[in-house]
């Protein structure tokens, strides 16, 4: 069941990134979004079962997924969105840092390195914890997001 999970989270997460403005053609998303389902049907039809659990899949997506957020950063810092700079800047910076280290985490199980030494249990624990704090940055972002004013018939100087 987590490896569908990870399609959709995936999936997901792409579509949000494709929503926001980037400096790149609309075509990047769609081209990162069809490479991850396709590393998601080799990985889980082909090579490995639905039920096994299985590194590739999740490797290949956080890398994916980096890319598309430091495009979205490089975006962000050259364009200086004015109000909403802070909030996307710690969502962005958060998922970069969170799925920077989930590769790294992830590719110790491509080549079955986490089986054998006792620390590894402390990446878990490293990982569990970057994941707290991207929630408190997401939410942190929310409560700081600003948009512009909004005008209604009661407010209205008229």
């Amino acid at each position: 069941m987590s490896n569908i999970y990870q399609l959709i989270e995936f999936v997901l997460l792409v579509l949000v990134f494709k929503k926001w403005p980037s400096t790149r053609k609309n075509y990047f998303h769609q081209i990162i979004l069809v490479m991850g389902i396709i590393v998601w049907i080799i990985d889980y039809y082909i090579a490995h079962s639905l039920a096994e659990y299985s590194s590739m899949f999740r490797v290949l997506s956080s890398i994916l997924l980096v890319f598309v957020c430091v495009d979205q950063i490089n975006f962000t810092l050259l364009n200086r969105e004015s109000s909403i700079i802070f909030s996307r800047m710690l969502i962005k910076t958060g998922f970069v840092v969170y799925f920077f280290y989930k590769a790294f985490i992830e590719s110790f199980d491509l080549f079955d390195i986490k089986s054998k030494y006792p620390y590894s249990a402390k990446f878990w624990y490293i990982q569990c914890s970057l994941s707290i704090l991207l929630n408190l940055l997401i939410a942190i972002a929310f409560i700081c997001y600003r948009t512009k004013p909004t005008r209604s018939i009661l407010t209205s100087p008229h």
